[in-house]
């Protein structure tokens, strides 16, 4: 008997084409059925989204807001702390104290590691007071005529880097005289001694990051200012973004969802 299709018979080839068709109707199905859920949860949102133009400050509380424009800010970002600024909007500071733990048994040697100063967490008393780890802001921070509240601001974690580094490492070496202050790749480390750690050293590094091209933040205007969106959506991202695709990962719609296998059903 003659074979056709992947070595089946006629009868077989016939039975595997039939049970293909039946499952891409099914995928067809199932994709309908996700993209109309998705249009119920979606399109609500994206109905209250207004883009905001000129006489912001006229907006009612509580609007969500779509703005595009070049983030600006009054004046430099400030590390008070260290007494050093960047032509930026945002400045990142993150400190690790070295500490020498005790793993497994009293025999062992201790191991030596650097930890994270959290942002709410006391430095060591050998630190001066403040310097932790902490996400600094731009005064005055704004897109086009909308002011931006500090945790939209924070969002905004994409730019330019700016080198702040000499300005940092002069400042330590300021504030730590008699101790040796070296870079050691993007950080600043300060040690009692170079040659060997200690308890009380530390290492502090900077990122600053401007933005001098168009981006999308998305928010609720409350108090003059606007405020994190609904956990839907994004509050921000490089470039021109429409509303639909500031939404969170697994409501957007992209190559391959729902809408390939909607449009059998129109």
């Amino acid at each position: 008997m003659p074979r056709h299709v992947l070595g089946l018979r006629p009868s077989e080839t016939g039975l595997a084409l039939l049970v293909i068709g039946l499952l891409a109707f099914a995928a067809m199905l199932v994709g309908e059925v996700l993209r109309r859920n998705r249009l119920a949860i979606v399109e609500p949102l994206l109905a209250r989204v207004e883009d905001a133009g000129p006489g912001a400050a006229t907006v009612p509380e509580g609007r969500l807001l779509r703005v595009v424009g070049v983030p600006v800010a009054a004046g430099p970002v400030q590390d008070d702390v260290l007494g050093i600024s960047a032509p930026a909007i945002t400045l990142i500071r993150q400190v690790d104290r070295w500490a020498w733990l005790q793993l497994g048994e009293p025999a062992r040697e201790p191991v030596g590691l650097w930890i994270h100063v959290q942002e709410n967490e006391a430095p060591p008393e050998a630190f001066p007071p403040g310097l932790n780890s902490t996400t600094l802001l731009a005064p005055g921070l704004r897109v086009g005529e909308v002011p931006l509240g500090p945790s939209v601001a924070r969002q905004i974690s994409f730019g330019t880097s700016v080198e702040v580094a000499p300005q940092a490492q002069a400042a330590l070496a300021d504030r730590f005289p008699g101790r040796h202050v070296a870079r050691e790749g993007g950080a600043i480390v300060v040690a009692a001694d170079p040659a060997r750690r200690n308890g009380d050293d530390l290492r502090v590094s900077h990122v600053a990051l401007n933005v001098t091209w168009p981006v999308t933040v998305m928010g609720e205007w409350r108090g003059g200012q606007l405020r994190p969106p609904p956990p839907a959506f994004r509050a921000a991202a490089p470039g021109e973004v429409p509303a639909e695709r500031m939404l969170a990962p697994g409501l957007g719609e992209g190559p391959g969802e729902a809408r390939f296998w909607g449009r059998a059903f129109g």
